[in-house]
Formats: C-alpha cells, sequence, structure tokens
C-alpha cells in the first residue's frame, strides 16, 4: 500500500495527478467536486443531469489533464471542461424533456432556520427566483455563474465559454435584465435583484461555503459598466436573506433598508420618459450669449449647449419627445434609442429617430421616407447620469431654473420633472420610468413601411468600422499610430476597437480583451484600465453624438470645457478645454453631420 506524506495543497495535487498519480487524482477530485457540482448545477437546474454532468466532466479532465499548461489557471480550464459537459447536455435535450427541480431543493434547504410561515413564503419565493433563472440561456446562466460565484474577470469567463471578453460582458448584462424584467413581472422591486442572486447563491453552494456569501456591488473589469458580485465575505445567514426578501415584498419597497439598494445604478437596463421640445419667440440682445446658443434648434432639455440658458430667453411649445434608451451593459456603457416626436395633444407621431447599433435612422410620418445616416441623435445629459456629473454640466453651459428635476433621496435618479420655460404650455411634467424596458422592445411602434429609403451614409458608416492612422505633433514631438473603430455597437465585438499610438518616445498601446492599456514612458511600464485611451476621443459604437461624448468624458474629470457652433459652416462645432490657468490645451473641431473629429 502507498503511503502519501506529501504537500496536499490544491497545486501538489494538481502536479501530482498531472503524473498520473491515482491517489492525488482522487484527492483532487474530492476537493474540486462541490464546488464544481454548484456551477453545473446553477446551469441545469437538475440534480440528476448534474451529476451525470459532472461524472463526465470528471472524467474529461483526467483524460486531458496533461495538456493542463499552468497550473494557476486550473480553475479556468476546469470550469471549460464542465462548460463543454453542459452545452453537450442541452445539445441532447429537447424542451419537453427538460425537468426542472429546483423548487424541492429550495424548500427543503432554505427551511432551516425559518419559522413555519417563512417556509410557506419559501416555497413561494423559491418558485420565483426558479422562474426567474430557468429563463436565461444557458452561456447566460454561466456567465452569471461565473462572475458572480466564482468571481472571475469577463475576460476568464469568455476564455471559458469560448467566446470574446465583450461577449461576456454582453451575456453577463443581458442576464441581469432577463432576470430583473422576470422578478417584476413576480411581484419583486427593482432591488430585489441582489437578494435574489445571494438567495440563490446560497441555495445552490456547497454546504461549507453556503454561510460565506453576501452580495455587494463592484465596477465590472474593463470599464464595461457595473454588475453584481456575490463574493465571499462577511457571513450572511439564509434565514437573512430570506427574511430581508420576504420584508421586501410584504412592505413594497417601503422601508428605508430597502430603498438604499435603489441606489445601485448598477442594475437599471433603460429608461423611458417625454420631455418638451421648444421654439423661441424672443431671444435677448446679449452679445455675451454664445453663438451655439443663439440658435433656433432646440429638440429638448438634453440637448443642453443648443438651448438658450438666459432666463429672459422666451419660449413655445414645440412638440413631446418620447425617449426610450436602452442600455445593454449598464448605465456606464453603450445606449441604443428610439425617440419619437409626438403632436403636442400627444395624439400623432410626427417623426420618428432610432439607433439601434447597426445604423442612425430617421424617419418623417408625413412623406414615409426614411433617412439613414451618419450621426446619432444629440443627448448630452441622461436621467441615469450621476448628481454631480449634471451639476459640473451646468457649472459649464449655464442652468435655465424654470426647468427642474426632483431626485428620489434614496435613489438619487430624477422621480419626474416641471418645465415652465414655455409660455404657452407651462408646468409640463415629466416621470422617468427606470428598468422597463427590454432592448428587442426598443423598436416597438417604429414604422415598416416606407415611400422611399434614402442612405447618406458615407462607406466607413455602411460598412461598420474602419482602421485609421495619426500623425501629427505634440509638444514638440513626432505623434504617429494606427488603429481601428467600431461605428455602432453591433459591430463592436466583431470589430473592437483598439489603438497604437506613440507620441515621441512613449508608446501606448489598447488591445480589446488584453486587459489594461500599457503604456511605456522612458523604459518603464506603466497601465490604466482597458479602453480607457478612447476617453475624450470619442467612441462612436456608445451611441452618443461625438460633440457629447468629449463634454461628457470632460466633465467626468472635472475638466473646463466651451463650445462654439459654427452655422456658417457645415456642421462645424468646436470644444475647447482649457487648463488650470485658462490656457486652451485641447480644441476639438467636429463635422456634426458626419459625426467625425
Amino acid at each position: 500500500m502507498e503511503v502519501e506524506n506529501k504537500d496536499n495543497s490544491l497545486d501538489d495535487l494538481i502536479g501530482r495527478a498531472m503524473e498520473g498519480n491515482l491517489i492525488a487524482r482522487n484527492e483532487l477530485t474530492a476537493q474540486v467536486s462541490p464546488r464544481l457540482r454548484s456551477y453545473i448545477y446553477r446551469s441545469v437546474l437538475d440534480d440528476n443531469a448534474t451529476d451525470d454532468i459532472l461524472q463526465e466532466t470528471v472524467i474529461a479532465v483526467f483524460n486531458s489533464i496533461t495538456s493542463l499548461k499552468k497550473i494557476d489557471a486550473f480553475w479556468c480550464w476546469l470550469f471549460r471542461i464542465a462548460s463543454n459537459q453542459v452545452m453537450n447536455y442541452f445539445r441532447a435535450q429537447s424542451k419537453n424533456k427538460r425537468h426542472l427541480s429546483f423548487q424541492d431543493i429550495l424548500i427543503e434547504k432554505a427551511a432551516t432556520g425559518v419559522d413555519p410561515e417563512g417556509r410557506l413564503m419559501n416555497a413561494e419565493l423559491g418558485d420565483s427566483v426558479r422562474q426567474a433563472i430557468s429563463q436565461l440561456p444557458a452561456r447566460q446562466r454561466q456567465a452569471v455563474s461565473l462572475r458572480c460565484y466564482e468571481q472571475l474577470s469577463f475576460k476568464e469567463i469568455g476564455s471559458i465559454l469560448e467566446i470574446t471578453e465583450p461577449h461576456a460582458r454582453v451575456q453577463f448584462h443581458r442576464a441581469l435584465e432577463t432576470l430583473r424584467l422576470a422578478l417584476g413581472k413576480q411581484g419583486f422591486g427593482k432591488a430585489s435583484l441582489l437578494l435574489a442572486l445571494a438567495f440563490f447563491g446560497k441555495i445552490t453552494a456547497p454546504a461549507q461555503a453556503a454561510n460565506k456569501i453576501s452580495v455587494t456591488t463592484a465596477t465590472v473589469s474593463a470599464g464595461g459598466g457595473l454588475g453584481a458580485i456575490i463574493t465571499k465575505g462577511i457571513g450572511v445567514s439564509l434565514a437573512h436573506i430570506t427574511k430581508v426578501i420576504i420584508a421586501l415584498i410584504i412592505t413594497a419597497l417601503s422601508s428605508v433598508g430597502v430603498l438604499c439598494y435603489l441606489n445601485q445604478r448598477a442594475f437599471i437596463t433603460s429608461v423611458v420618459y417625454t420631455e418638451l421640445g421648444l421654439d423661441v419667440i424672443d431671444m435677448p440682445d446679449d452679445a455675451a450669449i454664445p453663438q451655439a446658443q443663439r440658435r433656433v434648434d432646440f429638440v429638448s432639455a438634453s440637448q443642453v449647449f443648443l438651448d438658450n440658458i438666459n432666463t429672459n430667453t422666451r419660449y413655445k411649445a414645440k412638440a413631446l419627445y418620447e425617449q426610450r434608451v436602452v442600455f445593454p451593459q449598464g448605465p456606464d456603457g453603450p445606449m441604443l434609442r428610439h425617440m419619437i416626436r409626438w403632436s403636442l395633444d400627444r395624439k400623432e407621431p410626427l417623426c420618428h429617430w432610432l439607433q439601434d447599433g447597426n445604423a442612425y435612422y430617421y424617419y418623417s410620418v408625413g412623406d414615409r421616407k426614411l433617412y439613414l445616416t451618419n450621426d446619432p441623435v444629440r443627448m448630452l445629459i441622461l436621467p441615469t447620469d450621476k448628481q454631480e456629473q449634471v451639476d459640473f454640466i451646468y457649472s459649464q453651459l449655464g442652468r435655465d431654473h424654470r426647468f427642474v428635476q426632483e431626485r428620489g433621496f434614496f435613489t438619487g435618479r430624477p422621480k419626474y420633472s416641471v418645465d415652465d420655460r414655455a409660455e404657452d404650455k407651462p408646468g409640463i411634467e415629466t416621470d422617468y420610468v427606470y428598468s422597463s424596458m427590454r432592448t428587442e422592445n426598443l423598436s416597438d411602434d417604429w414604422p415598416t413601411e416606407f415611400s422611399e429609403i434614402i442612405d447618406k451614409r458615407d462607406q466607413m458608416h455602411k460598412r461598420g468600422w474602419t482602421y485609421y492612422n495619426v500623425s501629427g505633433e505634440l509638444g514638440g514631438q513626432p505623434v504617429y499610430g494606427y488603429g481601428r473603430i467600431p461605428f455602432g455597437y453591433n459591430k463592436y465585438e466583431a470589430y473592437s476597437p483598439w489603438l497604437v499610438l506613440n507620441i515621441g518616445k512613449d508608446e501606448y498601446v489598447d488591445y480589446p480583451g488584453d486587459g489594461p492599456v500599457s503604456v511605456k514612458t522612458s523604459g518603464q511600464e506603466r497601465y490604466w484600465p482597458g479602453d480607457s485611451i478612447y476617453d475624450g476621443l470619442g467612441r462612436p459604437w456608445s451611441g452618443f453624438a461625438l460633440v457629447d461624448s468629449v463634454c461628457r468624458d470632460a466633465a467626468i474629470e472635472k475638466l473646463d470645457f466651451s463650445i462654439d457652433l459654427d452655422i456658417d459652416t457645415d456642421g462645424l462645432v468646436t470644444v475647447y478645454v482649457p487648463d488650470a490657468g485658462g490656457e486652451i490645451k485641447l480644441i476639438y473641431d467636429i463635422n456634426r453631420y458626419d459625426d467625425l473629429l
């Protein structure tokens, strides 16, 4: 009989298992099986299937363990094998043969430490969570499990699921959106998503880990927005989570503790609201008013710099503008948008604008013509923006106090606004509805019959992406580089943006999915968050007009800026960014109609 006296740490077991040691393989199986089983179960929601897939995964692992190149990549390698086995299972199952046994397990496990009344409510809660989780496609379940319970980065998740990092991020945020909507239909408030994920995590966790799972929110890596991460931190009992969720339902989100959850911007997937558009009746003869603010080109309160902020300006109501905005990667990521211009009595639509990730469309109801254009509709301020960012923009461009937003005390988000600027339509109120719309519903009410389709896009925008070169001079040093940029959100995955830029002897490299920006200066290498090299340069795939993107980036960094719109030039917009002493440091000349810098 062989006696093992060696170090039984996981790395040691993996190393000896790779050498063919049977005892090490048995011990390794015992160590990884509980965690691996939880991951598989969260993907298939079936006990019997989980046991079968776990067995197949273990066999596959030891058949190919010699192919493991790095021991520190063991868990990613292991989850990739398990994910492939899960997908094999789903391919072999028809929808009619799938059986979900999640409810009975929930009831059995959740009953511990809960009074009889609580057990009954646990059964109802368990069924609600089961139904919500079961609606997710397999890939989305896996993305949620790997992100929330295994604490993996999107790069690691992409490697495990054999998809790109941006695609992994999209799968995760689509899963959150689906879960939130599913829970909402069953009477749960928006705040319940964190609690439901925690409940699901505890129920499906190995026994030794269940009491070490808690819920937090954190910034999703690679700058892609915000998402829920369930971390192994301070223990929170299952009974406590259950009672919090029950209290959430009973009190209808009335308690302070629950309302505080609503402050998490991470889980906003959309916002819908209608605001008033204005025309100028009379503008004060004031030479100090910038030329850009003399434009009679008003769309909504969102287009701040086109609005004259002088409170002596007289307006009349022009139309109502319904805004439907969806955030496929969370409120700090790209946006998709459908805007409808209504008559003031809201009885008939006059025109539509749509940006669906493929192109920018404009439809005129009167002549039924559809236009495809290069430039998105302007949107400088969103209801989901942080208050400090909004305040900074107003500090640069001025504020008309006849337009007032009321923000929720706990949420920090606008609840409604009152617009008193139009003399003929004072007191126009707007309500803001959050997370009520899915991406696939964005084009609801979009016209389907056209008298003519007019494509005004250039070849780059028709293709949806382009390569480009950079050349010039900065501070007496030569600047040169090259990169790629997508023009639409739906092109982002296949043609992700990247840039290699040289300024003198310094090199800046930003490749998508390769982690942070690498900056080599004076022989030393430093790093910034991935994708950040495009901050201040515009990100057309985000859905924002270039002028708005530049100004929003400046506001986030608290950089002063000013805007000049030359109405005598073909859509030229100039943005100035000075330093602390007032000296102009950055000048952006932007073609508004082609949306090019």
